[in-house]
């Protein structure tokens, strides 16, 4: 309703101050006693902007991160130490990282650890080798299409026959106006055919325009999170409207589970117990079930937005 709450208005101050790269070493040191060795991390080595995503690469010991800076940094999950550094572009400022995931299902012979897909604001999408992190293909999304989030499944994972079983692996995407989009990717999606024009300042081609395979608008505000639950056999988004969505990927269906009442900015599902959790700006985690979309219980004690 255009209003801000001071929850909200305290939330966002909060992430700013946390964000900024200007605190200085004794700031730092009150939320971080312990001493670490940062020797091979300079100053030069860390993210500029807030970091939009983390995910873990267990084949690797290694985790990435993407940031609002335009770049994406991995780095070893083991020693802490920063790794090896992804630009999308040279000026930070015009291109934010929005998203990333990486695509297990792409591994073979030529791609042995998978690959990585990026999304960003300038309304590409890339993907990476995981082995060398070069720079294997970009697809440009469709000009009503504004990327917040990312992820994938493998087609083995669709337990039903449906319209997303036509190809190897499937790349999920959430957008500005509550649309969640399926894309179809394969290896032939890697090779550099149909060629439209080079990315600035990389040899690969952007490739022409791809349609989704799915596309349906299951809310009415920026998707948060999005994520195939192979348990249930559902896509499940979250959203700033408030409502988390479980969406049957065969007949389009959207289940919703509306015990929020602030914007929600995460969701998981913990299939020993079967059952979702999932929190945003009102402070406490919720626990409800996918089958009847109702509230189980919820968890209080957190003094700031949960992510």
């Amino acid at each position: 309703d255009g209003r801000v709450s001071w929850d909200e208005f305290s939330d966002f101050v909060l992430a700013e101050a946390m964000q900024s790269h200007r605190i200085e070493k004794e700031e730092v040191s009150v939320f971080n006693p312990v001493e670490y060795d940062n020797q091979f991390n300079d100053p030069g080595a860390f993210h500029k902007d807030l970091i939009t995503a983390v995910v873990n690469v267990g084949a690797k010991n290694q985790y990435v991160s993407s940031s609002r800076d335009g770049s994406i940094r991995i780095w070893g999950s083991t020693t802490q130490n920063h790794i090896h550094t992804i630009r999308i572009s040279d000026k930070p400022t015009q291109t934010w990282i929005t998203g990333i995931t990486i695509a297990d299902g792409y591994k073979s012979a030529q791609h042995p650890l998978g690959v990585l897909v990026s999304v960003a604001s300038d309304r590409v999408m890339r993907l990476y080798d995981m082995k060398n992190f070069a720079l294997l293909g970009a697809v440009m999304l469709p000009d009503d299409v504004s990327p917040l989030c990312c992820s994938g499944f493998d087609r083995k994972d669709v337990l039903r026959r449906s319209k997303l079983t036509t190809a190897e692996y499937f790349i999920m995407v959430g957008d500005t106006d509550g649309k969640i989009l399926v894309y179809e990717q394969n290896e032939a999606f890697l090779s550099h055919k149909r060629e439209r024009q080079a990315l600035p300042g990389l040899e690969n081609p952007l490739r022409e325009k791809t349609a989704a395979v799915m596309t349906v608008t299951a809310h009415c505000d920026h998707v948060t999170q999005i994520g195939y639950v192979k348990g249930i056999d559902r896509i499940v988004s979250s959203s700033l409207d408030g409502k988390v969505c479980v969406l049957d990927p065969v007949t389009l269906d959207c289940n919703y589970f509306y015990g929020h009442s602030k914007p929600v900015l995460c969701t998981c599902y913990v299939s020993t117990y079967s059952y979702f959790a999932s929190s945003g700006q009102e402070r406490e985690i919720l626990l409800w079930s996918p089958y009847t979309q109702k509230r189980i219980t919820s968890l209080v004690g957190h003094q700031a937005a949960v992510k």
